[in-house]
């Protein structure tokens, strides 16, 4: 039987409370179907997954927690098709990735360490990234629809969204400040190549016209930049998220604020970061220190 197949008759059936799948599981099975949807599942093997994880980690540039959610969803498919359908007699070792990858953040001298290895366009990603927030995908293939009339804020529609819910992102200074940047090289890219003009729709566009693959985001150039940054391996383009995320707690922003200006869905979604912060509870537990003293 085709892992398509497979795959299809999955998705069908609804979660314990009657849902339909989410949509993670959609996107991660989706991913999996491109690669082996008419391959026979029999024939699916350790080492195919092993090559799976490694292209979802270092060429699509995803973080350790959402290969895993792939890993999670894989393992699923083949349970059903060895309990349910009855087609494979057992399904391979799936080992999950540690998720302390979680924990890896820049601090500032490291980024410039970083955006002086980097060609201009991914630096100016990289730039952008740190200033909102945004994931890969957001950044890369950002369009000038979705700026606002007074560049303050970003629109990201629901089907562009981790979460499924459209989300309107605050531009700071920086984020604009890179905005008018790439305005500039627009119009130099117009007047080299006329033929682009009225055609570019994108924000970090390269000589064609056209965003980056995701894949090509996070390539060969980028880990020869973080290597020749000396920054940790795994560094990928979601570290600036984690980045952004701890540089806002240790400048103390109030957590739901930070939920809102950088688009995470939930508290939970957050709790990684909280150790990263905790000096910043000795400064508020230090607040009512000599109260007793004192009165």
């Amino acid at each position: 039987m085709k892992f398509k197949d497979v795959a299809e008759r999955y998705l069908k059936i609804k979660t314990r409370r009657g849902n339909d799948k989410s949509r993670a599981a959609k996107l991660a099975i989706k991913q999996m179907v491109e690669r082996w949807g008419n391959r026979n599942i029999s024939t699916i093997r350790a080492k195919d997954i092993n090559d799976l994880q490694e292209e979802l980690l270092y060429e699509h540039g995803l973080s350790n927690s959402t290969v895993n959610t792939y890993l999670k969803y894989l393992r699923l498919t083949l349970c059903y098709a060895r309990d349910k359908l009855e087609v494979i007699e057992g399904v391979p070792k799936i080992e999950t990735l540690p998720e302390a990858m979680r924990e890896l953040h820049l601090d500032p001298g490291q980024v410039r360490s970083l955006l002086r290895w980097l060609d201009p366009l991914r630096a100016d990603m990289v730039e952008f990234a740190l200033s909102c927030g945004q994931r890969n995908n957001n950044v890369r293939t950002l369009r000038w629809s979705q700026i606002s009339k007074d560049g303050r804020y970003m629109s990201i529609e629901s089907t562009e969204t981790k979460n499924g819910k459209p989300a309107l992102i605050p531009l700071n200074g920086d984020a604009r400040d890179i905005l008018k940047r790439r305005e500039r090289a627009q119009e130099e890219l117009v007047k080299r190549r006329p033929f682009l003009r009225g055609k570019i729709d994108g924000v970090f566009v390269q000589d064609n016209g056209k965003p980056f693959s995701r894949s090509a985001v996070c390539n060969k150039t980028w880990r020869k930049a973080v290597d020749l940054a000396g920054l940790p391996k795994g560094t990928s383009f979601h570290t600036m998220r984690h980045t952004f995320a701890t540089w806002h707690f240790q400048a103390q922003t109030d957590t739901r604020e930070l939920m809102e200006i950088g688009g995470w869905r939930s508290l939970n979604s957050l709790q990684r970061y909280t150790h990263m912060s905790n000096f910043h509870k000795l400064d508020a537990a230090s607040r009512i220190e000599g109260k007793l003293r004192a009165s």
